[in-house]
């Protein structure tokens, strides 16, 4: 009995050491945790996100009142620089962030402010602009800089080029930067000379080109030294010395045309009142000598701007001879229709008749502007089918307005639309890429 008792006891014993112990354990384990929570609470503590977001707001606010301040002063501050809105040639610092601009306008006088004034107030199309320029608190640089793309300063020279179509000089070859002959305009002057694609330029009155000229001046280096001679060398490796070039506008470099089996293939490539005559003079040169001729191609990728001289004439040639309302026109005071015009010089009817009874196909592109835009969209009204991508879409006419005898400007100052008041946006229903055009191209310039 004592026996059991004693045996009973000792497991009782046991049973509370293991008990014990267990408790020891987990009370350890519980501090373990405890200390792993702390130390994981001490890493975590919420104080140091709390910082750094607080840093990132201080970065974003310092950020945005930079941005704000910078708008102010150079975007809606109205009377930057001039405070007063005055306008004179002593203080007049253009806010339009072109040095040109700035440097050309430091030279004007205050007449001739007052005039540039005078005109944007009454022939721009932008309200917000006649409402800044109506207000004398803000000056003239303002406007000038809100004007933006719809406004340009020109030289007298480049104001007679787009009124005449002839600019200063051109030669009708594009050099790549080691001075290969990468184009030529077919009919230009250098072209009717031997120029070629492949050709490289060389010397020009002994001068090393790399050294002497810089790339930039290679086409004037050309037209305007007197007695100078170039050197060219041609794909064979024969050095060719050539004279210098005529001051002329080459007829490649507005129109082009050619005929590839029985189709008369013709680039337009600038449209200005010089286009007409040069178009006419292909046309018929073409129809002359190839009596065979099934059909037109008419190429006005990469064609066209927001200079309309010459376009009354150009639709008139290409359009069955039609005098027609080929565009609306929209001032800030009037709506005018513009009407493709007889051609001024003399034609030949029948040359003319053969012409106009080819089919036709227009290939344009998104580079297809303005001027080119009107000229296919009334193609297409007198029967002729259109090829290539979505055209542009210019919504604005450009004039030239002369402030002095060294300077005018080029201002928007009308709205464009299709005779039925569409916008000047035409999309082909086949848009097949003419691969073999381009291959005529390099073709002809061989």
């Amino acid at each position: 009995m004592d026996s059991q008792n004693t045996q009973k006891n000792s497991n009782i014993t046991t049973k509370k050491i293991k008990s014990k112990r267990a408790t020891l354990k987990n009370d350890t384990n519980i501090k373990n945790v405890s200390t792993k929570k702390t130390k994981n609470l001490k890493k975590s503590s919420p104080i140091k996100p709390y910082i750094k977001k607080m840093l990132y707001l201080f970065v974003f606010l310092s950020i945005a009142g930079s941005a704000s301040y910078l708008s102010y002063k150079y975007i809606t501050n109205p009377a930057l620089p001039n405070e007063k809105g005055t306008d004179t040639a002593t203080n007049f610092t253009p806010l339009y962030k072109d040095e040109n601009v700035e440097k050309t306008l430091r030279g004007w006088n205050d007449n001739d402010l007052q005039k540039l004034r005078d005109i944007i107030k009454t022939n721009t199309i932008d309200n917000d602009i006649i409402r800044i320029i109506n207000d004398p608190q803000y000056s003239l640089n303002t406007v000038i800089f809100h004007l933006k793309d719809n406004f340009h300063i020109l030289s007298a020279d480049e104001a007679r080029e787009y009124n005449n179509g002839y600019p200063k000089q051109s030669t009708g070859i594009t050099f790549d930067s080691y001075y290969n002959v990468i184009d030529i305009a077919p009919y230009s002057y250098a072209w009717r000379n031997g120029i070629r694609k492949g050709y490289k330029l060389e010397q020009i009155d002994g001068k090393n080109l790399k050294i002497d000229i810089p790339s930039d001046d290679i086409n004037d280096a050309l037209t305007t030294h007197k007695n100078s001679r170039w050197m060219f060398k041609d794909k064979a490796g024969r050095r060719i010395t050539y004279p210098t070039f005529k001051k002329e506008y080459p007829a490649g470099n507005i129109a082009e045309a050619w005929v590839y089996q029985n189709t008369l293939v013709i680039r337009i490539q600038k449209i200005n009142i010089a286009t007409p005559k040069v178009l006419y003079d292909l046309i018929s040169n073409r129809i002359r000598n190839n009596p065979n001729i099934k059909g037109v191609l008419i190429d006005l990728r990469n064609t066209g701007d927001d200079y309309y001289s010459g376009l009354a004439q150009t639709t008139w040639l290409l359009n069955k001879q039609q005098e027609q309302n080929i565009a609306v026109l929209q001032s800030i005071n009037n709506q005018e229709s513009l009407q493709s015009l007889k051609a001024t010089f003399n034609i030949d009817q029948n040359i003319m008749n053969a012409f106009n009874k080819l089919p036709k196909i227009v290939w344009v592109d998104y580079n297809t502007k303005g001027s080119a835009e009107i000229i296919t969209n009334n193609l297409i009204s007198n029967g002729a089918k259109i090829n290539g991508s979505t055209t542009f879409g210019s919504k604005y006419k450009k004039d030239i307005f002369n402030i002095n005898n060294k300077y005018a400007i080029a201002l928007t100052d009308k709205k464009v639309f299709l005779p039925d008041g569409k916008e000047l946006q035409i999309t082909p229903n086949n848009n097949k890429a003419i691969f073999f055009v381009d291959s005529l191209y390099d073709s002809k310039r061989q």
